[in-house]
């Protein structure tokens, strides 16, 4: 199996764009370099630019906390930790405190 995070990050990216097309918007990948400084130098799939055109004003929120959720769950899933995983979006100091505690009990 591939890295489960890298996979995890694969199959949220499709998931964005599915809801994306749900919401009545049109998401692509467009080319350039829009996000110098912010994603890893190295050429590679997660480097790929997202725009998502005519999305409703709720669509940022919304994508942020699927992605959140979906990747920790996707992850915990590939490396069958067996942890149950939140179904929303925490806050942030919520979400720092639950990687911690997950570090904490299987870091070495």
């Amino acid at each position: 199996m591939s890295n489960p995070a890298i996979r995890g990050l694969q199959l949220v990216n499709l998931g964005v764009r599915t809801l994306a097309i749900k919401n009545g918007a049109k998401p692509m990948s467009i080319k350039g370099d829009h996000c110098q400084g912010i994603v890893p130098p190295k050429n590679g799939w997660y480097k790929d630019n997202l725009l998502i055109e005519n999305a409703p004003d709720s669509f940022p929120a919304d994508a942020t906390a699927y992605s959140v959720v979906e990747l920790m769950k996707k992850i915990d899933k590939g490396i069958m930790l067996g942890e149950e995983m939140p179904d929303t979006l925490l806050t942030p100091d919520e979400l720092q405190s639950f990687l911690l505690s997950l570090t904490e009990k299987y870091g070495s």
